[in-house]
């Protein structure tokens, strides 16, 4: 008996995690797509925001990066494939609650804008 509810206790556990992560995964989809018209934030993004967005979005996207930075690259380009390696490993969960917690602090109302997905 005390197996089965240790057994039922874990997936219970893991059901909780798999709906957070769905949840999170929905949100950050939501974040980009209103991120596709950065101009909605007006004055508030500055470069720097845009770098760490693109860092973020790429970990989120594509996890860990590899390889070696390319040295031909404009240097906005250079800037955001160097924040990107400088997230290191960094879970992709994480970049995904990252990314939405920081547009969250530049606009607390941006999710009125994007219908859900």
């Amino acid at each position: 008996v005390y197996k089965r509810q240790v057994l039922f206790s874990l997936i219970k556990t893991n059901e909780k995690q798999a709906m957070v992560n769905y949840y999170f995964k929905k949100e950050f989809e939501r974040a980009l797509e209103y991120m596709k018209k950065p101009q909605r934030l007006g004055p508030l993004l500055t470069a720097k925001h845009v770098i760490m967005f693109s860092a973020l979005r790429k970990q989120a996207k594509y996890g860990q990066f590899r390889g070696e930075v390319p040295t031909k690259l404009k240097p906005e380009e250079l800037s955001v494939v160097t924040a990107w390696k400088n997230l290191g490993d960094m879970p992709q969960e994480r970049a995904m609650r990252i990314y939405v917690k920081e547009l969250t602090k530049l606009n607390p109302k941006w999710e009125l804008v994007v219908p859900k997905l």
